[in-house]
């Protein structure tokens, strides 16, 4: 944590002990990226640890009749971190699909501030390279993947909405894993994740309240041992939080793609539904009466019966009960 620039550290701090973050009045009116800066590497099985940069405007190196897997990394994080690597190995080996993995480090490793507001713009840019295999390539969006960790998650929710503003298309799911919270809670649906994105969107809730996003957001929630908490992490002592390692620090928020990426060969996670979940009056667990299961992860593909469902671990791998 101290090896952090001092805003970037300044920020987390106030962000883990305080829950805001201070002097932010919005995003300026002007801002701009640069659409190369916003990189789209490709990973196959022919090529599972050499990554492809793809040509948005002619991506000759894609096989559109091969799955999509589209996966944003988030605030601090690349392709090379934030768990994506082996969430991207575990989609290749069950799979024979395109792993498409971004790379904003140029707009992603900045204040939370500026990231926070150069998500829309960079949301464009994937919006109109998806549309582009839409109209041009004869590419579904409808069987279209798209997975988002933390900030990540929440711009997949403006990807959503941007190929619905420029091709008229819903993407077919966005999975949600621990969608940030900081300065996305309570901002109009527009302006956040939400279950309008996509034709189903399921989120993993795992850090709630703090890095994670507090309350449903999508078609169907998650809330993993609570949404906030997760077995086996070590509670972070807020007395000393520069010396405590990002490891710890990201452990529950990062566990949101450790699950997913165990549920893909398996769908062992199993979830009972919970009425009273992130509720203005926390009441966690089980519902008592008329309760319902379903299966968290890969292989949720349609809208459960309920929408708020609860789902307890185990404190190390293998995380799912059975």
């Amino acid at each position: 944590m101290s090896e952090l620039p001092e805003g970037i550290q300044g920020e987390l701090i106030s962000i883990i002990t305080e829950g805001v973050i201070h002097d932010f009045f919005g995003c300026p009116d002007d801002v701009e990226i640069n659409e190369d800066d916003v990189k789209l590497f490709l990973f196959t099985r022919q090529n599972e640890d050499t990554p492809v940069l793809i040509n948005k405007s002619d991506p000759i190196q894609l096989d559109t009749t091969k799955p999509i897997k589209l996966l944003l990394p988030g605030w601090l994080c690349n392709i090379t971190n934030d768990e994506m690597p082996d969430l991207k190995n575990s989609y290749l080996q069950a799979y024979d699909c395109n792993v498409i993995a971004l790379d904003w480090t140029k707009y992603s490793i900045d204040l939370y501030t500026n990231s926070f507001c150069f998500i829309p713009e960079i949301a464009k840019v994937l919006g109109k390279f998806l549309c582009y295999l839409q109209t041009d390539l004869n590419v579904s969006l409808s069987e279209i993947h798209v997975l988002g960790h933390s900030m990540g998650g929440q711009m997949a929710g403006f990807v959503g909405q941007e190929t619905q503003k420029q091709c008229g298309v819903h993407i077919g799911r966005i999975s949600g894993l621990d969608p940030a919270g900081p300065l996305y809670q309570g901002l109009d649906e527009s302006r956040r994740l939400d279950e309008s994105d996509a034709v189903f969107v399921d989120v993993i809730h795992t850090n709630e309240r703090i890095l994670g996003y507090y309350g449903p957001c999508g078609t169907v929630d998650f809330f993993v041992n609570c949404g906030m908490q997760q077995n086996g992490c070590t509670k972070v002592d807020p007395e000393d939080i520069a010396n405590t390692p990002l490891s710890i620090i990201g452990c529950n928020h990062l566990r949101s793609i450790t699950y997913m990426n165990e549920s893909i060969p398996s769908d062992n996670f199993v979830a009972t539904s919970c009425a009273g979940c992130s509720g203005i009056v926390d009441v966690c667990g089980p519902d008592l009466i008329d309760r319902a299961t379903t299966k968290m992860g890969e292989h949720l593909t349609e809208k459960p019966s309920r929408a708020k469902y609860w789902c307890p671990t185990n404190s190390e791998p293998p995380y799912a009960k059975g």
